[in-house]
C-alpha cells in the first residue's frame, strides 16, 4: 500500500520531508550556533594568535583629499586608472 502512494505522490512526500527539516532547522537554530560558537572558540586557543598580514595597505581617499590635490573635478576613469595602478603594485 505505502509504495503506489510513493510513486504517486513524490512530490508531496518531498515538499513535507523539506518542511520538516526546515522547522527542525528553525526550532533548533540556536543549538546549532552555540555549538559553532563554541568550536569556534576551541579551535582560536588551539591555533593561538594569528600574525597580521603586514602587506595591506588602506588608502582613504575623501573629497577633501581630492579637493586639495585638484581644482576641476575629476573625470571617473581617472578614478579606475588609479584603483588600476593600486591593484597592478599588489
Amino acid at each position: 500500500m505505502i509504495k503506489p502512494i510513493a510513486r504517486n505522490n513524490k512530490f508531496f512526500i518531498k515538499s513535507v520531508l523539506i518542511i520538516a527539516a526546515i522547522s527542525v532547522l528553525f526550532l533548533f537554530g540556536g543549538i546549532n550556533r552555540t555549538i559553532n560558537s563554541t568550536i569556534e572558540q576551541i579551535l582560536s586557543v588551539a591555533r593561538g594568535e594569528l600574525v597580521p598580514d603586514t602587506n595591506i595597505v588602506i588608502v582613504d581617499i575623501n573629497k577633501n583629499d581630492i579637493d586639495k590635490i585638484t581644482l576641476p573635478p575629476i573625470n571617473k576613469n581617472y578614478f579606475a586608472l588609479l584603483i588600476n595602478s593600486l591593484q597592478k603594485t599588489v
